[in-house]
Parts: C-alpha cells; structure tokens; sequence
C-alpha cells in the first residue's frame, strides 16, 4: 500500500532526484501533504506527516549530500560533459561562481527558496570545495524550512478538498493546486 511505504518512498525519490533524476521537490511534497491529511482524518493522528516529513529532510540531505561528493570528486569532468553543460549552462554557473565567492554559504541558504537556483549552486559548492560542514549546515536548515512548509500547502489543499463531495472533484483540485504551487514557484 502507498501510504505504508509512502515515507519510504519519498525518502528513495529525494536521493534519486539528488544525485541525478532532478525532481521538484514541490511535486511530491504537496502531494504527501495532501495524503498526510487523508491520513490525519481517517486515523485522527499526525504520523504519517511527520514520518512523511522526516523522510523527506532525509531524502533531500542525502541526495544533495551525494551529488556534492560527486561534484567535489568529478567536477573538472563534469563541467567538461556536454548533456551537463546543456542541463546547467556556462553562464549560470559563472553567476552562481560568482554569488558564492560574494557571499558564500549564505548563497546557498538562498537557493535553496529560489526555484532553479538550488541545482547550480549546489553543484557549484561542491566544484569548488566549500567546507563539508557549511553545506550540510545550510542544507540540513534549509531543507528543515522548506519541506514541512512544501507540505503544510499540500495540507491545506486537503482541507479546502475534503468540502467537495466528489472524489473526482477533490482530484481536480489537487492535482491544479500542485500545478500551481510549482507554476508559482518558478514565477
């Protein structure tokens, strides 16, 4: 069943988009939010969004955690393969380079609010060997911010669709609503 394995699987998701299949964490966490609320009504307790919510900070720390590894050992070849230059172009990691010689981690804490920033400026910290604990530091706070706030939106959705008597209605909405979180978010 989903639900059971639902954190699990946010979990696996995050550390594969980590390291490679880059998923918008928008796209799976305003849909655990909504499950989390299906599960807060029919059992009256919070678990699942808090294991829900765990999972995810982990996913999202060590998915990021691996692609800094990857980009600290395999950088120079990395920034030489072509598929990765078209994915993050020259010119945007020449501005993250230089946001990050201005202000260091403090850049990467405000990537990671700022939605296509994250990406670069997390391959970039590892490319140029910014200290171990400044990244995970800013990663573990940041993720802590964003991920319950991701899914709080997903709750609230919920709550607005548990007023409409129709499932497929309820479904309308929550699939616009996740549209719309990650429209805005790239506005």
């Amino acid at each position: 069943r989903l639900v059971d394995s639902g954190p699990i699987a946010i979990f696996v998701a995050f550390v594969i988009s980590g390291v490679g299949l880059h998923l918008s964490e928008d796209f799976i966490l305003v849909p655990a939010g909504i499950v989390a609320y299906e599960q807060h009504v029919l059992t009256g307790s919070w678990n699942w969004f808090i294991q829900a919510s765990i999972a995810a900070w982990l996913g999202i720390v060590v998915g990021d955690a691996l692609w800094i590894w990857i980009c600290r050992h395999f950088g120079g070849k990395l920034l030489g393969w072509r598929r990765f230059r078209r994915l993050i172009g020259p010119r945007t990691l020449l501005e993250v380079k230089y946001e990050m010689d201005r202000r260091g981690a403090w850049a990467l804490l405000i990537a990671r609010f700022i939605p296509g920033a994250r990406t670069p400026m997390v391959t970039m910290s590892g490319v140029m060997q910014l200290a171990w604990w400044k990244i995970m530091t800013v990663e573990a706070l940041g993720v802590l911010i964003t991920a319950p706030l991701q899914m709080g939106i997903g709750v609230g959705v919920a709550k607005i669709g548990s007023q409409f008597e129709s499932a497929a209605h309820r479904w309308m909405l929550y699939i616009g609503a996740t549209l719309a979180v990650v429209g805005l978010m790239f506005v």
